[in-house]
């Protein structure tokens, strides 16, 4: 080999800048694959993961990452390997990803939390996304990041907010500018590709908020109108997905609680126009009517999710126009419920009237609750074992079975959604031996004398309203069990 042989260069590990040059050769003879395999190559990777790990080498650890990315993104069996080498090197943070001029070499920087884990990682990533200037790739790879290490998605965003506080800009319109840069954060989250695995936190709509009072405290408002419909739709179409994440949040007012923020940058009388051509307002519109609908049948209204409906969909009455047919088209809602979409005055019931229908309404709801619990029992069956063996022998069938599962998963949710507003939970599962109650088992055959002990054929569920006194909706049904005597 000649001296200026990329293998060799890479393996004397001189600097992270020579070790990085020499990489990206390789990447362009397209000969990295075969020098990954090549002794010498496992030297440099060393030298690599001991400049990553010492932070007196400064930026140079910049460099050493870049080429770890590279290396990463072109040689796919190099994963673990790079993420031994990573090992025990990630305890301080990082020099600033801008410290890099290349966004490339960025991108592929940024790429560290793919091989390694730190407490400062979602931190550094949240703080390298907002201050990234040109380099979409490069912000994308570090919101990823972000939200792989941060505990939920409430969290990455209230870390973005506190980023977005320190920003400025030195430009005649900074409101202006600001926007431009929370509209990348926002559009590239809402292209991460599979969000799913990341929890939502309990308020994640608040900390949306939060993210875009904080952008603009400092710079002022944008001054162009379009930069604010572009902000107003980017962080609608956040809301909504944070919806398609955890569908409960449709029926929490917190969620859509930016919508708030907006309506304070225009006037009453241009809002119709300004939330109409943002075209996620359509969408939020969308899961609000759903939640309306949910909550409609089961008894509830809201006026917090109807305010944040007029605001979505422009006006009042267009709200109301929605709210009438919603109560047109559903089926079984109650007088009052009936009443309240329409607007008209709400016809009182007696207390105890009101008490035997929510009774009423509480025990179907508990049999639902069961019976999606079993179903979702089932599923989990099908999706572990079934789809994999479908996969195999009837791909286009397991495909379809696959959809059947997650609308069915759907469903449950749904239902779950419905018990918890209700204040239901179900006690014990099949299976379970318990010592007998006569106020909450009901037993198979009656009560024969001298039963003590007895299995759980079905879950007891109970309610537990605000007020804290517990109420027997539905008995556990049960058998007579042995316990074996100490």
């Amino acid at each position: 080999m000649s001296a200026q042989d990329p293998v060799l260069q890479f393996a004397a590990g001189i600097s992270a800048r020579l070790q990085l040059d020499a990489v990206q050769s390789l990447v362009k003879a397209k000969k990295l694959n075969a020098a990954w395999q090549e002794p010498p190559f496992a030297n440099g990777l060393t030298f690599l993961g001991a400049t990553i790990g010492d932070p007196a080498k400064g930026d140079d650890r910049l460099w050493a990452l870049s080429a770890v990315g590279r290396i990463g993104a072109s040689v796919r069996s190099s994963h673990s390997q790079l993420a031994d080498a990573l090992r025990g090197r990630l305890g301080v943070s990082l020099p600033p990803l801008l410290r890099l001029d290349d966004a490339d070499d960025r991108y592929y920087a940024a790429a560290v939390w793919r091989y390694g884990a730190a407490d400062w990682m979602a931190d550094y990533l949240a703080e390298s996304a907002v201050q990234e200037e040109s380099g979409e790739d490069a912000r994308a790879e570090c919101l990823e990041g972000m939200l792989s290490r941060a505990s939920d998605l409430q969290h990455a965003l209230d870390t973005l907010a506190k980023h977005f506080k320190t920003l400025r800009f030195s430009t005649k319109k900074p409101g202006d500018s600001m926007g431009r840069r929370l509209r990348k954060v926002l559009a590239q989250m809402n292209r991460i590709s599979a969000p799913g695995e990341i929890q939502t936190g309990t308020a994640p709509g608040r900390s949306l908020a939060s993210v875009v009072e904080t952008a603009f405290s400092s710079s002022g408002l944008p001054e162009t109108d379009d930069v604010r419909v572009s902000v107003t739709d980017d962080a609608l179409a956040l809301v909504a997905r944070m919806v398609r994440i955890r569908f409960s949040l449709a029926t929490d007012g917190t969620t859509y609680s930016v919508l708030d923020v907006f309506r304070g940058w225009v006037r009453s009388h241009d809002w119709p126009d300004f939330i109409g051509r943002a075209t996620s307002a359509r969408l939020v519109s969308d899961d609000l009517l759903q939640a309306l609908r949910i909550l409609a049948r089961a008894g509830v209204t809201d006026d917090v999710l109807y305010r944040h409906l007029i605001s979505s969909m422009g006006s009042e009455h267009q709200a109301r126009q929605a709210a009438l047919e919603l109560a047109t088209d559903t089926h079984g809602l109650s007088e009052d419920v009936q009443a309240w979409l329409r607007g008209s005055q709400l016809r009182r019931e007696s207390a105890l009237a009101t008490e035997s229908q929510e009774r009423s309404a509480d025990e179907v709801f508990g049999d639902l609750l069961l019976e999606a619990r079993s179903l979702a029992k089932q599923a989990e069956y099908v999706r572990d074992e079934v789809i994999p063996e479908l996969r195999v022998v009837a791909p286009s069938v397991a495909d379809r079975v696959s959809t059947m599962v997650d609308a069915q998963g759907s469903a449950v949710g749904k239902i779950e959604l419905l018990a918890t507003r209700r204040a239901l939970r179900s006690r014990w599962q099949r299976g379970d031996v318990v010592e007998y109650s006569a106020l909450e088992h009901e037993l198979v055959g009656g009560k024969p004398s001298g039963v003590r002990y007895v299995r759980v054929l079905s879950p007891l569920v109970e309610s537990l309203p605000p007020t804290g006194v517990r109420r027997i909706v539905r008995k556990a049904l049960v058998e007579p069990a042995q316990v074996a005597q100490e």
